[in-house]
């Protein structure tokens, strides 16, 4: 029998009544329900590097709503060589709520090398309110990142844990004079 089940009647050969296998997106997607519902966390996590935004997105939603406890994975997966396993995973453990990781997404958005991941992370950070040093050390080191979606997340970051903007910080992120981060910048002074 074909892991996607049986409905009745003869399996085809490719294992599904009927038919062919599904391909690309609807087989990639039913893939991941049939992992996440068999626990196979590491499959599902892997998932979050495929071409396919689809997959992806089935991946991230399945890990989000896994009822088990799989912070520990997730955290492991933080050192994953795929920056998209990395990111996402962040933004996972913020979904969450894990908020006992943000040493280790502060570490993430301080050092990793991918832009998108420190992104993540920082994005992670404001999304858990986190406190404490650390975070507020990485939200601070954003501020300076060279690539401005970096430097965006920072920001917002600092706004949802409450981190004061220095004169400083004030300067470092009105460099380059983005659109964006000034309206964020001037909004912040509003509020």
């Amino acid at each position: 029998m074909g892991a996607a089940g049986r409905e009745g009647g003869a399996v085809g050969a490719a294992g599904r009544e009927g038919g062919p296998a599904p391909t690309g997106r609807a087989s990639g997607t039913r893939r991941i329900g049939e992992l996440a519902g068999r626990g196979a966390v590491w499959e599902v996590i892997s998932a979050l590097d495929d071409p396919d935004v689809a997959v992806r997105g089935e991946a991230f939603a399945a890990l989000v709503s896994e009822e088990a406890d799989i912070s520990e994975r997730l955290a492991r997966a933080l050192g994953s060589p795929s920056r998209n396993v990395r990111g996402f995973c962040a933004l996972v453990l913020a979904n969450r709520g894990d908020g006992g990781r943000a040493g280790e997404l502060a570490a993430l958005a301080s050092g990793d090398p991918s832009s998108m991941v420190r992104s993540c992370a920082l994005g992670a950070l404001g999304y858990l309110r986190a406190s404490g040093p650390a975070a507020s050390a990485a939200v601070r080191g954003g501020f300076a990142d060279p690539n401005v979606e970096t430097r965006r997340s920072a920001l917002k970051a600092a706004l949802d844990m409450g981190v004061a903007l220095s004169p400083s910080d004030v300067e470092a992120l009105s460099a380059g004079g983005d659109g964006e981060l000034l309206r964020m910048l001037e909004s912040a002074r509003r509020a």
